[in-house]
């Protein structure tokens, strides 16, 4: 059985308010992560991701409880010394952190301060900014500041890029982004991920992001956490639970409130095809059930030579009909 990269331990952590002690950031937090998977972790704010993600490489230390990343305990100020060389994490907008002239230098930091060689620098530089789809001779010899929102997010990306982590750690990577943007950034890191086998963990306030995207997913809720396990598993799980449904997209939002009122729906639907898909099939079979119980109406009290006899047929001519009233 392989060896996880990164293993959490019924992790307990708390910022320490000096009288009281603090409330806890995350209270027994267990789950693991194999090598090159794509794990999504979301919740609202104050669940607890931020707090993971600094845990994942070192930053900080778990009051109780264990974490384990590439074999070594990160209460271990040996492993953690070498650990941001491992884990590289992208912090939120990590492009106001951009500080050198240009981006080349900007992006080349990190292996300067591992030691590489000029030539190491130089490769290492222009293969991260193709990573993440920015052309090293257009973008290079330019100020950071000169970018676009979506291109500064992606160069400060390829910054921790270039040092070639393990194990690459995502704190909101689209926040502040528009539209094309977010997609941008999502496509580049699945890539990423699929391209170089490299273990992806993204952290979000959007279920609706990392489904598509994620191998597994975690749900935080109030340091907890609630739910573990691949997305349909996950979907199957919130929509089945009494929790409230914010962190779902509108159309599994849909389906939910279908199953609360009594219809069958949101079996398997992760994606927004599928939902409507499975909507769609609901209003087919409500169709379906109208044109039969038409056609029964129909059968049964129609004029037919097999049939029971049409009930204006009943009535009596409208000379007789006189006659009677006579």
């Amino acid at each position: 059985m392989a060896v996880p990269v990164m293993e959490f331990d019924r992790v307990c952590f708390r910022y320490s308010d000096g009288n009281s002690g603090g409330s806890w950031a995350l209270d027994q937090i267990s789950f693991s992560v194999e090598k090159g998977e794509f794990i999504g972790i979301v919740g609202a704010n104050g669940s607890g991701k931020s707090t993971l993600a600094q845990l994942m490489n070192g930053l900080l230390c778990p009051h109780s409880g264990r974490v384990t990343v590439l074999g070594g305990d990160t209460s271990d100020k040996r492993c953690r010394e070498r650990l941001w060389m491992k884990v590289g994490l992208v912090f939120q907008q990590p492009e106001q952190q951009l500080f050198e002239e240009t981006v080349f230098a900007d992006v080349a930091y990190g292996l300067k301060n591992m030691g590489a060689s000029p030539a190491e620098v130089s490769s290492g530089v222009q293969a991260a900014l193709r990573a993440v789809g920015l052309e090293p001779g257009e973008v290079g010899k330019l100020a950071p500041l000169a970018l676009s929102g979506g291109q500064r997010r992606r160069t400060a990306i390829a910054g921790v890029l270039a040092m070639k982590p393990d194990i690459l750690v995502l704190d909101e990577p689209t926040a502040g982004l528009d539209g094309p943007g977010r997609q941008s950034i999502l496509r580049q890191v699945k890539q990423l991920q699929t391209d170089s086998g490299t273990t992806v963990i993204m952290i979000s306030h959007s279920i609706q992001e990392v489904l598509a995207l994620a191998d597994k997913i975690a749900v935080l809720e109030e340091g907890r956490l609630a739910v573990w396990g691949t997305a349909r598993e996950v979907i199957r799980q919130q929509l089945g639970r009494g929790a409230s449904s914010f962190l779902l997209p509108e159309w599994l939002q849909v389906l939910r409130r279908l199953r609360e009122l009594g219809v069958s729906a949101g079996g398997d639907a992760v994606t927004r095809e599928e939902a409507l898909e499975e909507i769609w099939q609901l209003v087919e079979g409500e169709s379906n059930e109208r044109d039969k119980a038409g056609s029964l109406h129909r059968r049964e009290y129609s004029h037919s030579p097999s049939g029971p006899p049409n009930q204006v047929d009943r009535l009596p001519a409208s000379g007789q009909l006189d006659s009677a009233r006579l």
